[in-house]
């Protein structure tokens, strides 16, 4: 019997309709302890240069991002309990994308980089 909550099968559709069916969602802002910083700072620091860090939630579906404009302290916190669930890396406008973690498939990799593209265009 399959598991009704196990996404690992969605690894293998084809990048466009993986797309489509994850979510993103921005981290707390760990400067501040404050509530999450809105889709629009997030996006206004990308463009002001900073580097994003992106985590992979295979089992749900879910891209976790955050700009890297914290203390090390807050970054080893957020970056330790963010990687516990999933696959990670960077995205800067300098660089593109990097890989930190092996074992996405290269179409995971195609769809989390249209889906972080789309994010970054439409806010």
């Amino acid at each position: 019997m399959s598991n009704f909550f196990d996404t690992t099968h969605d690894a293998h559709l084809p990048p466009e309709i993986l797309t489509e069916k994850i979510s993103v969602e921005v981290y707390p802002d760990v400067t501040t302890h404050t509530a999450a910083p809105t889709p629009e700072r997030v996006c206004q620091d990308f463009k002001n240069g900073a580097h994003l860090r992106w985590v992979y939630d295979r089992s749900r579906a879910v891209l976790k991002v955050w700009s890297l404009r914290v203390t090390m302290a807050d970054h080893d916190r957020v970056d330790q309990a963010a990687y516990d669930n999933g696959f990670y890396g960077d995205v800067d406008k300098k660089n593109g994308f990097q890989y930190y973690e092996r074992g996405l498939l290269e179409n995971e990799k195609k769809a989390i980089e249209m889906k972080l593209t789309q994010f970054l265009k439409g806010v």
